[in-house]
């Protein structure tokens, strides 16, 4: 887990020319979302976009998702979890399809996140920061906190 102070974070980036980054809010992002993920990590993610779905229905002010897209194609994607009256946010799946890394899609999908939970009273964004990404994050002004072992319990989508 990496984290920072909002105040302290290098976060404003444009997303690289010929990329755009669209939220998500209805089931063509979802499924974007989710094309991504298993693109990146060669695993099935309808879980995933289960675990969106029943997010955005329960109360969208609370997660706020986003895909980049170039030429049609998802390229990246993430999403933001407030904890309202912590002052936390929780940014989750930033993650980049393989040809598109080391152009900044990262930076500007992760910096999307912060302004939507800074612009929510958010001060200390939080990140899963598995190993391969944990330089990325601190490039960005984040530390790491804790070393944690995901899991989706195989019940989760049903």
């Amino acid at each position: 887990i990496a984290a920072g102070e909002i105040a302290e974070l290098s976060l404003v980036a444009a997303p690289p020319e010929g990329v755009e980054l669209r939220p998500i809010a209805d089931e063509r992002g979802i499924d974007a979302l989710v094309a991504v993920h298993e693109e990146v990590f060669g695993e099935d993610a309808t879980a995933i976009g289960a675990m969106l779905r029943v997010e955005l229905a329960r109360d969208a002010s609370d997660v706020a998702a986003t895909v980049a897209m170039a030429d049609g194609r998802p390229i990246a994607a993430g999403r933001v979890e407030l904890h309202r009256g912590t002052g936390f946010a929780s940014l989750w799946g930033d993650c980049t399809v393989l040809d598109w890394r080391g152009r900044g899609v990262f930076r500007s999908l992760v910096g999307v996140g912060a302004a939507h939970a800074a612009a929510a009273g958010a001060r200390d964004p939080a990140a899963a920061a598995p190993a391969a990404r944990r330089p990325l994050f601190r490039r960005l002004g984040f530390v790491d906190l804790a070393t944690t072992t995901p899991y989706v319990h195989p019940g989760a989508a049903d």
